[in-house]
């Protein structure tokens, strides 16, 4: 719940800060306070990262450690509080890396076209498939893909990554073992559905079914179903209050929730 005598939290800028020893990048605001939402979501390339780290007392919200930025990365934060709609209070950067990798096995060689980010996010590409390593993987920019030189079987383990200014690889699709669905977030296809996509995952494998709660209620009919995106399209619009998304077993019953937050809008 806000507070009416607390101020929003505004003017963010990106800075470095040493939390636990550690040189750490975080988003300092030096209007408002932090407490005037209950929780906060930060979007890094793309990424959603619900209740992420923050200091309090300096009013700074850490961009996640795992996250490889630059001095342009696409980074936003999102407040909310209750079930209710988010609210934008940061935005910066355009870069955003490739994500929402599907296989293409149609061709000659096996290809990730990507749903969402750009290719062109990493000069130089490099993928391990299977425990072989494979250099120097050629981007199709107009198809937002990464060709694997290779023709992969559908069982195989993949783990494809973007080389960064230190040659770090960054894996930006998986798929191998753990098919734990990761890092849900909420996005909209045309004005009469909803989807949860993740970051990696296999919904396809992770459970018999998927039930998503909204609005005091729910539905179980989703269509499209890929390792990483479920669309619900049965609810008949955009929905910017908070949804949960729950697993299901054979018996429709409900296990666990692998997903809850909101549509952050993303400008």
């Amino acid at each position: 719940m806000t507070h009416e005598s607390i101020e929003k939290p505004a003017s963010g800028y990106l800075t470095d800060y040493h939390y636990n020893n550690i040189l750490r990048k975080g988003v300092k605001f030096p209007v408002g306070s932090l407490s005037y939402f209950e929780n906060y979501d930060i979007v890094v390339e793309g990424i959603t990262f619900q209740h992420p780290e923050r200091i309090d007392k300096e009013n700074i919200i850490l961009i996640p450690a795992s996250e490889d930025v630059v001095w342009n990365s696409k980074i936003s934060i999102h407040g909310s509080s209750g079930t209710h709609p988010s609210e934008d209070i940061f935005h910066y950067g355009t870069e955003v890396k490739p994500f929402g990798g599907k296989i293409d096995n149609e061709g000659l060689t096996t290809r990730i076209i990507f749903e969402e980010g750009d290719v062109k996010r990493y000069e130089n590409y490099e993928a391990v498939i299977d425990g072989v390593t494979y250099h120097n993987l050629p981007k199709n920019e107009k198809d937002n893909a990464i060709d694997l030189t290779v023709k992969v079987d559908k069982n195989a383990e993949i783990i494809l990554s973007g080389l960064n200014d230190k040659s770090k690889a960054i894996p930006v699709f998986k798929k191998d073992s753990k098919i734990q669905p990761l890092n849900g977030f909420v996005i909209f296809h045309g004005d009469r559905s909803t989807c949860i996509m993740f970051r990696e995952g296999d919904l396809t494998e992770f459970a018999a079914g998927y039930k998503l709660y909204y609005e005091d209620t729910f539905t179980t009919e989703y269509i499209g179903l890929e390792p990483t995106h479920i669309r619900f399209e049965s609810v008949g619009k955009n929905i910017y209050t908070e949804v949960k998304l729950v697993t299901l077993d054979k018996n429709k019953n409900d296990i666990e929730v692998i997903f809850q937050g909101r549509y952050n809008k993303n400008k």
